[in-house]
C-alpha cells in the first residue's frame, strides 16, 4: 500500500465530506465507547480508568470496519474511479490504524508497570495492544485486496472517454443546463429539448451526479428560471423564461437584487464588513423572497429550507466555498463559507422556532460547540411558522439581552433581523458580530 501515491483532496472537493466520514470510519479511537471523568468534566477512552476491560475481538472488529467503509461507498452511488479515488486518499490512515491508541497505551503501561495494583490493567492493555496490531493486519490485507480488484476492473467510459471524476454540485449543474441555452443564443420562450441534454449531458454523468442534475432542474424550475413540458403536448423540453433569460445574460438578475462581488480579493485572516453585510443582504433578500411561495417552503424541513439559502452563497464570492452540514470545531454548521486558504468566514445555524428556550440554546450551541476564536461573523436563521409573527419578533431583542453571552444590541433591519454583538465563550473581550434573521413560513 505504501507504494501508492495519494491524491489531494481539498475542502472545496465534492469529496471532502466522503472522505471525513471514512477516515471517522477507521480511526481506533471510534471503536472504543468514550467514558466521561465527571471530575475533569471530560471524555476519555477506558483504558485510563480502574475499571477497564479490553474487549476487542480482532476478526471481528476488523470486518465490521471493512464492511462499513464498503457500504457507505456502495450507498452513495460512488462510481469505480471515484471509490479508488477516496481509498487512495484514506489509505495513510489504514495503514496508521491503531498506532495512536498503541502509543497511549504503551505510554501508561510504562507509568504503571511499578505498580503492583495496576497490574490486571497492564495485562489487560497489552491484550489490546496485540488486538489492535492484529486489526491493523488484517484489515490492511482486505483494503489492499480490496483496491487491487477496483483497480484491476475496466475503467469506466463514456464514448471511448474517460470519465470526469470531479463530482458536480448542484449549482454547477444549474449552469451546464444554462449553458445549453446559452450555446444557441436562446431567447425568452426558446426550448432545449431533453434529447439533447440526455445524449450530451445526462449519459456521461455517474449515477450520483446524475441524482444532482434531476434535483439542479427541479430547483430551475421552481425558482422560475425554466419550465418543464412533456411530450403530451409536443416535444419534452425545458422552456426558458423571461427571469431565466435574465439570468443567463445579465450580471445581476432579479433574484440577486444586490451585485455579485466580482473579483475581490478576500484576506485570510479577517473577513471585510461590507462581504458580511452583502451576505446578510442576499440571506435577507432571498428569504422574503421565498415567504411569498408557499409551494416552494410547504413541507420542507430545517435541512430543505436551509439549502435554499445555501444555494445563494454558493458561487455568489470568488475564491470561496460555500458548504452545508460541514464539520467545524465540535460540530456540523448548517452553512459554512470559507475562502480558498481555508479559512472561516461566516457561519450561520438554521432552526425552526419552538420558543425562548431553543432561542437560548442555539446560541449555546452555535458557541460553544461551532465556532472558534477567529469566528466572528455568525447569524442565526429562524424559521417562524407561528400565526403571530409580530409577538415573535417582539420576543428577540430582550431574549438576546438576558444570555450569558450577550454584549450590545446593534439595531434591526427590515422588521425582522437583529443585530447584536456577543462575546466567545472563554474569552470576553473577543467580540463576535451576531444576526438574528426571521423569516415567517406558515404552513
Amino acid at each position: 500500500m505504501t507504494s501508492i501515491t495519494n491524491s489531494k483532496i481539498g475542502f472545496t472537493s465534492r469529496y471532502y465530506e466522503p472522505l471525513q466520514i471514512l477516515k471517522a470510519k477507521v480511526a481506533s479511537k471510534n471503536v472504543f465507547k468514550l467514558v466521561r471523568n465527571e471530575e475533569k468534566g471530560t471524555y476519555s477512552l477506558p483504558y485510563l480508568y480502574k475499571n477497564y476491560k479490553n474487549e476487542l475481538e480482532p476478526v471481528s472488529v476488523a470486518s465490521k470496519l471493512v464492511e462499513s467503509v464498503r457500504q457507505y461507498l456502495d450507498d452513495n452511488l460512488f462510481s469505480l474511479d471515484e471509490k479508488k479515488l477516496l481509498l487512495l486518499e484514506l489509505m495513510p490512515y489504514i495503514e496508521n490504524f491503531g498506532n495512536d491508541t498503541i502509543n497511549s497505551l504503551n505510554k501508561w503501561i510504562g507509568l504503571a508497570a511499578d505498580r503492583e495494583k495496576h497490574s490486571q490493567i497492564v495485562t489487560e492493555c497489552e491484550k489490546t495492544i496485540k488486538s489492535l496490531k492484529h486489526i491493523n493486519e488484517i484489515i490492511n490485507n482486505e483494503f489492499i485486496s480490496y483496491y487491487t480488484s477496483l483497480t484491476s476492473k475496466k475503467p469506466q467510459q463514456i464514448n471511448d472517454q474517460p470519465v470526469d471524476i470531479s463530482m458536480k454540485s448542484k449549482e454547477e449543474m444549474q449552469e451546464i443546463i444554462l449553458d445549453q441555452f446559452r450555446k444557441s443564443n436562446s431567447r425568452a420562450n426558446h426550448i432545449v429539448m431533453m434529447n439533447v441534454l440526455r445524449f450530451e449531458v445526462i449519459l456521461k454523468l455517474n449515477p450520483k451526479e446524475q441524482e444532482i442534475f434531476s434535483d439542479a432542474a427541479k430547483a430551475l424550475i421552481d425558482e422560475g428560471y425554466i419550465s418543464y413540458e412533456d411530450a403530451s403536448a409536443g416535444p419534452e423540453c425545458f422552456r426558458l423564461t423571461q427571469k431565466g433569460y435574465d439570468r443567463i445574460y445579465e450580471d445581476s438578475f432579479s433574484s440577486k437584487p444586490t451585485p455579485i462581488i466580482r473579483k475581490k480579493k478576500l484576506p485570510t485572516s479577517e473577513f471585510p464588513n461590507e462581504l458580511y453585510q452583502d451576505i446578510l443582504k442576499t440571506l435577507s433578500d432571498y428569504g422574503k423572497d421565498l415567504e411569498k411561495k408557499p409551494k416552494i417552503y410547504s413541507g420542507q424541513d430545517e435541512e430543505g429550507l436551509r439549502d435554499h439559502f445555501l444555494t445563494n452563497l454558493t458561487g455568489r464570492y470568488e475564491k470561496t466555498a460555500a458548504t452545508g452540514e460541514t464539520f467545524n470545531k465540535e460540530g456540523r454548521t448548517d452553512i459554512l463559507l470559507k475562502d480558498d486558504k481555508g479559512n472561516n468566514l461566516f457561519i450561520a445555524e438554521c432552526k425552526w422556532w419552538k420558543g425562548a428556550s431553543v432561542f437560548h440554546s442555539t446560541i449555546y450551541q452555535l458557541f460553544d460547540n461551532y465556532i472558534t476564536w477567529r469566528d466572528t461573523k455568525v447569524a442565526i436563521i429562524f424559521f417562524v411558522n407561528n400565526k403571530d409573527f409580530s409577538s415573535v419578533l417582539g420576543q428577540i431583542e430582550a431574549e438576546a439581552k438576558e444570555h450569558q453571552y450577550y454584549v450590545q444590541y446593534l439595531g434591526v433591519k427590515d422588521m425582522s433581523s437583529f443585530s447584536f454583538l456577543f462575546r466567545q465563550k472563554d474569552d470576553i473581550n473577543n467580540k463576535v458580530q451576531v444576526e438574528i434573521m426571521l423569516f415567517h413560513f406558515l404552513s
